[in-house]
């Protein structure tokens, strides 16, 4: 199963529901579960808005991998249940967000191989083909998103943000 989230921003995330719905239609042996908040939902997939905590805690818990925007709640939640995450980060240009501060988290993470960064498409289906060819390939270690992890995770954003200002 393949969970696909938007995140609760107010903006919409159509061209990562989109992606995800159009992969959806060449893998119809996969379940796909998106969260779309206010873009358009998806055809194929399984629909829903908004997922209370309980909800998304149960389908991450059964995801073999997980597609996110770039915010960092949602990344360490995926590591911490042994997914390391495919993240599509908003676009400020594409009015998906009010600045580019996700592209900046996910491209930092990515450089350190904390997630699988893509920007386009192509790379979508990429990464979600080699789900399908190894359900395991995007496990990790859960304690990499444990307490531990989390910590880490507050070092890295404290260097990208405070950088040389240190």
């Amino acid at each position: 199963m393949v969970l696909v989230t938007v995140g609760t921003d107010h903006h919409p995330f159509d061209r990562l529901v989109e992606w995800a719905d159009t992969w959806c239609l060449r893998h119809p042996e996969v379940e796909v579960v998106v969260q779309h908040g206010t873009a358009r939902p998806p055809r194929r997939a399984t629909a829903h808005a908004l997922l209370g905590a309980a909800e998304f805690a149960g389908l991450l818990s059964r995801a073999d991998g997980v597609v996110c925007a770039g915010g960092p709640g949602v990344i360490m939640e995926a590591r911490r249940n042994g997914i390391r995450p495919i993240v599509v980060p908003r676009r400020a240009d594409l009015g998906e967000h009010v600045d580019d501060h996700q592209r900046a988290f996910a491209t930092f993470m990515a450089g350190r191989d904390e997630v699988t960064l893509v920007e386009d498409a192509p790379g979508l289906v990429d990464a979600l083909d080699r789900l399908v060819a190894d359900r395991r390939a995007y496990r990790v270690d859960p304690e990499d998103g444990g307490s531990a992890g989390i910590a880490r995770v507050g070092a890295l954003i404290d260097e990208l943000v405070l950088g040389s200002r240190r």
